[in-house]
């Protein structure tokens, strides 16, 4: 605007008009009555020209509307500086924030790296991509901030270069190709894990029935054991009333012979079947440490499943941020790469509806593991209400005991007793009673046998347990630590879209105001050369104005000279020849005067 602009060198003293910098028309009289002939000095002061008051308050009119008009657009331009200086401000502070998301990133990366060393030859293939694309993005960010600080003055280079940025986006729409063949083999990857989650869960719904089963088998086996001692406790009562019966009965050796002979024989039997019952226990021992193993092998599983989706959540984030720095980058170039810009527009769109249907089965996955970390929980409560019931009864089993030492040792005192009333017995009796004392020691022996295993099983359970609190802590915490990254993305995805529509809307801004201005370029150029038009339209009716009033004053003097020559010459034939001199000197003295 400032070029078109007429400067104070017009107001010099060549036109009729002074054309300032304030956009005002000067009409001066003193000028236009100057505007003769300077070697013509004889009527000078005496000539005035008239201009028409229309056409120098049109003139005056349309320079005050241009002055208008000028001033609403440099206000508008005022505005929209203020508006960019603002976008910039919130530019940069995002930028900031980008590149810390960055850097936790590559934290978050660099540990998983450090844990998982030589772990997957694929998850290093895949860091060292995700390094790569990170590089490249800088370099791109480095590249768009230079273009940014730039002048609007180098737009023509950057068309200039535009022909070496479509080379460049031919290479993205190349990678974007590639991508693509990866995102299909990821696909199918991840329909392979699928199918493999879904023969875990069959697993782990047959060890959970197995586990089931032998639950009931142990509390089968419990209930056994308790019916048992229960027919213990009666035989020990049964003794008790036959040893008072050989009291009050001495004479009766035969029967308390066979009764012995029973004795012996049940408890051989009760040995056998204890024995068996100890082999069953072993069994059923080594299927629970079978299951555990097993079920602790799952949640391995689980785990490193939960931590490779983390990693293809990483590498599709990554992905949404180099797609984000491309659409930076098309709409930083010129007009030209606008059908390139729409292509690859959508195929970020598809591209990132493909990753919202992922998201939605990942977040299917991992509805998946809650629900099989429920089951686990349930399975927990069950032991839990399993331990609580074999506490129950092995402090009942212990009360028992004690009760059985106490008839052991009464039996003791009774024998004590009965060894003088039987002396005669003694020789058939002592075996049974040597008998009687190994079985008892066995019995013991099998019921601290009974004890420790009870407590190995009782600590292996807690253990257990407390590993499950911890992995279930584990998993809450990266459960807390996917929520927070998904979180800073869906708020970056919104910031960029964000982004993308204030873009737009500048853009259209600016096409506005450039319309506008080459609007108002236009009206001052066509005010401009009206004016000019104008200018030499009415220096030329003045100086045909001037030349006719000259012509006539040249006529006009003409004509006197011409009778006072006349006159002069008669008069000087009638004077004598002094007056024809004194007339002459006079005459000459007046047209010097004039």
């Amino acid at each position: 605007m400032s070029n078109n602009q007429p400067s104070k060198h017009h107001s010099a003293p060549t036109g009729l008009f002074e054309f300032e910098d304030e956009w005002s028309f000067n009409l001066e009289q003193s000028y236009i009555s100057s505007e003769v002939d300077n070697n013509d000095t004889s009527q000078s002061k005496e000539t005035t020209i008239v201009v028409d008051k229309n056409v120098y308050e049109d003139l005056v009119t349309t320079c005050n509307t241009m002055k208008v008009q000028l001033k609403t657009v440099m206000e508008k331009i005022e505005e929209k500086k203020e508006a960019d200086d603002k976008k910039n401000v919130e530019i940069t502070k995002l930028k900031s924030e980008c590149e810390e998301l960055k850097k936790n990133n590559k934290e978050m990366l660099e540990e998983l790296a450090k844990e998982k060393k030589g772990s997957d030859p694929e998850l290093e293939l895949i860091q060292k991509e995700m390094r790569e694309l990170l590089k490249k993005l800088e370099q791109e960010e480095k590249k768009n901030e230079e273009l940014v600080e730039k002048n609007r003055g180098e737009m023509e280079k950057a068309e200039v270069e535009a022909v070496g940025l479509k080379s460049e986006i031919d290479a993205l729409a190349e990678v974007i190709g590639d991508l693509k063949e990866k995102l299909s083999q990821e696909e199918k990857e991840k329909e392979e894990w699928r199918s493999k989650m879904k023969q875990q869960e069959e697993c782990f719904s047959i060890v959970s029935r197995n586990y089931s089963t032998l639950e009931l088998e142990i509390q089968d086996w419990r209930d056994k054991l308790q019916d048992e001692l229960n027919k213990n406790d009666e035989l020990v009562k049964k003794l008790e009333q036959e040893m008072k019966e050989k009291e009050n009965k001495d004479s009766d050796q035969v029967v308390l012979q066979n009764l012995v002979d029973e004795l012996t024989i049940k408890v051989e039997q009760e040995e056998k079947h204890r024995k068996e019952l100890d082999i069953k226990e072993e069994e059923k021992n080594a299927k629970v440490a079978e299951l555990e193993t097993e079920r602790d092998a799952l949640e391995v599983k689980v785990q490193e499943l939960t931590e490779k989706l983390k990693h293809l959540d990483g590498f599709y984030e990554e992905k949404l941020e180099k797609y984000g720095n491309v659409v930076k980058l098309a709409e930083v170039e010129s007009v030209k790469m606008e059908s390139e810009r729409e292509l690859l527009q959508n195929n970020i769109q598809e591209l990132t509806k493909k990753l919202e249907q992922e998201e939605k089965k990942r977040r299917g996955l991992e509805i998946g593991v809650e629900n099989k970390q429920k089951r686990v929980n349930e399975l927990e409560t069950q032991q839990k209400s399993l331990e609580q019931n074999i506490k129950e009864i092995s402090e009942k089993l212990s009360g028992q005991n004690e009760e059985i030492s106490h008839l052991k040792v009464k039996l003791q005192d009774e024998e004590q007793k009965n060894t003088f009333k039987i002396a005669e017995l003694t020789s058939n009796c002592g075996s049974l009673t040597v008998k009687l004392n190994a079985i008892e020691q066995s019995s013991k022996l099998k019921d601290d046998e009974i004890k420790t295993l009870e407590r190995k099983y009782s600590n292996m359970k807690k253990r257990g347990i407390q590993m499950l609190a911890e992995k279930s802590k584990d998993n809450q915490k990266l459960q807390l630590e996917k929520a927070e990254q998904q979180k800073k993305v869906d708020e970056l995805n919104e910031q960029l879209e964000e982004l993308r529509n204030s873009v737009k809307l500048e853009k259209e801004k600016r096409k506005k105001y450039e319309n506008e201005v080459k609007v108002a370029e236009r009206i001052v150029k066509d005010a401009l050369r009206e004016e000019k038009i104008s200018r030499k339209m009415t220096e030329k009716k003045c100086l045909v104005e001037k030349t006719d009033v000259l012509q006539r004053q040249r006529d006009i003097l003409a004509e006197s000279v011409r009778s006072t020559t006349e006159s002069l010459q008669f008069d000087i034939t009638l004077l004598s020849p002094i007056t024809r001199l004194i007339l002459l000197s006079n005459s000459n003295n007046c047209l010097r005067g004039s």
